[in-house]
């Protein structure tokens, strides 16, 4: 079990911070709150986030990182600079949602 933390609009969508989820990587951290929330896949295609998996940022080459680690979803406010930002594409959230997980769903900015 880990913790999953969301915030921003996010958060305000789903109506919760914190969940505490059987999962073990990114990847099923965003499958687990498209399949839990009406219209969540929606909403996340129109946001960018930093996700971080403990002290390590995300990128599409590490959605399937197996961790043990909290992950956290973490909006990004333009303008910031991160190095790893990372934004879901509408064409990802829609193969997540058919084949029950996110596929190719973070791109590099």
């Amino acid at each position: 079990m880990i913790k999953l933390t969301i915030y921003g609009r996010l958060r305000k969508f789903v109506g919760q911070s914190t969940f505490e989820i059987d999962v073990e990587s990114p990847r099923q951290a965003f499958s687990f709150l498209i399949h839990n929330f009406d219209g969540v896949s929606d909403h996340i295609k129109e946001q960018e986030y930093c996700v971080m998996a403990g002290k390590v940022r995300i990128t599409e080459d590490l959605l399937d990182l197996q961790t043990e680690s909290d992950i956290k979803i973490i909006p990004v406010v333009h303008g910031e600079i991160l190095p790893f930002v990372v934004s879901l594409i509408g064409k990802g959230i829609t193969a997540a949602i058919s084949s029950g997980i996110i596929t190719k769903a973070l791109t590099i900015i």
